[in-house]
C-alpha cells in the first residue's frame, strides 16, 4: 500500500487537533472466517469507532471468541450518540505516529506492547486527552505476519496475485533466474529439472535449480531454490525452503521445511509440522502432526536473553552433541553416536535428529490456530456453531444466564471477566 494518502491525512488532522497522536491502518477481514484463515491465527479484534471522525473509542483483542457479549463503557456511549462497533476489522499493525508517542512510552516505562498497553492506556486516559484515529484501506493490500497461519494466508494471497505488483514473476523480472507464470497459477523458474511424469498442481511455485523426480506430486506448495526431490514424493500444501533434500517415497503435508533439511526415503511429515534448519529425518520415520523440530533445545522461561546460546549458522550444530528425541521425552534427549544411522519404525520419531519441542502452555491459543495445517473438522463445527449462535436472538435460558448489569465491569471488558492476578493488578493500577 502507498502511505502517501494516510500520511497527509495524519498531518492535516494534527494541524487541527494536536492531541491526535496516532493514525492506525485497518481493513475489512475476508468475508468468511470458515473459508479464509487470516483471522484465525490472531486474536479476534473488537473496536468501536466514531461514525464521522473515525476516532478509535474502544479496542480489544482476544483469542477466546466463545463469549459473544460485549460490554462498552457507558461514558463512551454518553459522549458519542452514534458509533460503529466492528469485529470484522483486521489490524494491519501499520501506524502513523507523532513524536508524542515516543515521549509517552518514556513516561510510561511499563508499556511493553503497542496495542495491549499503549493503545488501551490512551483510550482510558481522561487526563491527557490524546486521541487515536483509524484509516481504512480498500483497494490496497496490507497484512501482518506474526504466526504460521498468517504466513500461510498471506503467501497464498501473493501466489493468487492479490498483492499485485508484489508477485513472484514481477519481482523476478530481469533477473538471471526469472520466475514465469504458467496456467493455473503455477510459477516456475527458468532452470528447473522436471520429470515428465511429475505433476505440478495449481497455485504452486518451483524455485531455480530444483529437480523433481518421477511420479512426484507437488500440490498447492512452494518449493525453494536448489532442492532435490526424489521419486514418488507427495508434497501437499507445504513450504519447502532452499537446498532441501527429499528422498524417494516421502510425504509432506501442510508443513514448513526450512533450509538444508534432509528427509530420508519413506519419511512422512504430518500436517502442522515445522522442521527448522538442517534437521535430518531418518528412513520411514513419521514426524507427528504439529511437531516443531530444531537443533536448538527449547529455551526455558527462566533463561535470560544473555544466557541463550545459539547455533553456529555456518556449521549448523549446537555447542553440544546432536540429539535424537521423542516428543514425550524432549527434555532428556538421547545422544546419537556418529556411527549410528537415523532409522526408526513407522510409528516412532527416534530417527529425528534434533529437539522436538514440547507444546508450551499456550492457553486458549491452541496449536491448530497458529499452524499451516487445515482447520480440524471439529474446530470448524465449533466455529459454525458460534456463528449460528451469534446470529440468533437466544433462548430464554441463555438470557437468564447472561450477567446482569450489576455484575458487568465498567472498564469495557469483553465477556466474562478474567480473574487472574495480573488482570487484577492492571485494573488496580489503571484505577489509581
Amino acid at each position: 500500500m502507498s502511505l502517501k494518502e494516510v500520511l497527509q491525512e495524519h498531518k492535516d488532522r494534527r494541524k487541527k487537533d494536536p492531541l491526535a497522536v496516532m493514525t492506525m491502518i485497518i481493513k475489512h477481514s475476508k468475508p468468511s472466517i470458515l473459508m479464509h484463515q487470516t483471522r484465525l491465527g490472531t486474536d479476534e479484534i473488537v473496536m468501536a469507532l466514531a461514525s464521522e471522525t473515525k476516532e478509535l473509542l474502544y479496542y480489544e483483542d482476544r483469542a477466546d471468541s466463545s463469549h459473544l457479549c460485549v460490554t462498552i463503557d457507558k461514558d463512551i456511549l454518553a459522549n458519542n450518540p452514534t458509533l460503529q462497533l466492528h469485529n470484522n476489522m483486521e489490524d494491519c499493525y501499520i501506524d502513523i505516529c507523532s513524536p508524542d508517542v515516543l515521549s509517552l512510552f518514556t513516561d510510561n516505562f511499563d508499556y511493553q506492547h503497542l496495542r495491549r498497553h499503549f493503545v488501551k492506556g490512551l483510550l482510558v486516559d481522561d487526563i491527557m486527552g490524546y486521541k487515536i484515529y483509524t484509516h481504512e484501506i480498500h483497494s490496497s493490500y496490507a497484512a501482518r505476519i506474526d504466526n504460521f497461519r498468517s504466513y500461510d494466508a498471506v503467501s497464498k494471497d501473493i501466489i493468487q496475485r492479490w498483492t499485485y505488483p508484489m508477485v513472484p514473476d514481477v519481482l523476478s523480472f530481469g533477473n538471471c533466474h526469472e520466475m514465469k507464470l504458467h496456467r493455473q497459477g503455477i510459477y516456475k523458474a527458468s532452470d528447473v529439472t522436471l520429470s515428465h511424469s511429475a505433476q505440478i498442481g495449481a497455485n504452486s511455485v518451483i524455485g531455480n535449480a530444483t529437480s523433481i523426480g518421477e511420479q512426484c506430486k507437488i500440490l498447492n506448495s512452494v518449493i525453494g531454490e536448489g532442492c532435490s526431490i526424489g521419486k514418488n514424493v507427495l508434497i501437499h500444501g507445504s513450504y519447502i525452503w532452499d537446498n532441501v533434500i527429499i528422498e524417494d517415497g516421502c510425504k509432506v503435508s501442510n508443513s514448513l521445511v526450512c533450509d538444508d533439511v534432509h528427509l530420508r526415503a519413506g519419511a512422512i511429515v504430518e500436517p502442522g509440522c515445522i522442521l527448522s534448519f538442517k534437521i535430518k529425518v531418518g528412513k520411514n520415520v513419521v514426524v507427528p502432526a504439529y511437531s516443531k523440530v530444531s537443533l536448538l533445545d527449547k529455551p526455558s522461561n527462566e533463561d535470560s536473553d544473555e544466557e541463550l546460546e545459539y547455533a553456529d549458522t555456518n556449521s549448523g550444530v549446537t555447542d553440544s552433541a546432536p540429539f535424537s528425541s521423542t516428543r514425550g521425552n524432549a527434555d532428556h534427549p538421547t545422544i546419537v553416536s556418529e556411527d549410528d544411522e537415523l532409522g526408526a519404525s513407522e510409528t516412532c520419531t527416534s530417527g529425528v535428529l534434533g529437539y522436538i519441542w514440547a507444546s508450551g502452555d499456550t492457553g486458549i491459543l491452541e496449536e491448530w490456530r497458529q499452524s499451516i495445517a487445515p482447520i480440524p473438522k471439529e474446530k470448524l463445527q465449533e466455529l459454525q456453531h458460534a456463528v449460528s449462535v451469534d446470529g440468533d436472538v437466544g433462548s430464554e435460558e441463555d438470557l437468564n444466564n447472561r450477567p446482569s448489569e450489576a455484575d458487568r465491569d465498567n472498564d469495557s471488558e469483553i465477556g466474562v471477566i478474567e480473574d487472574d492476578d495480573y488482570t487484577k493488578f492492571e485494573k488496580e493500577v489503571s484505577s489509581i
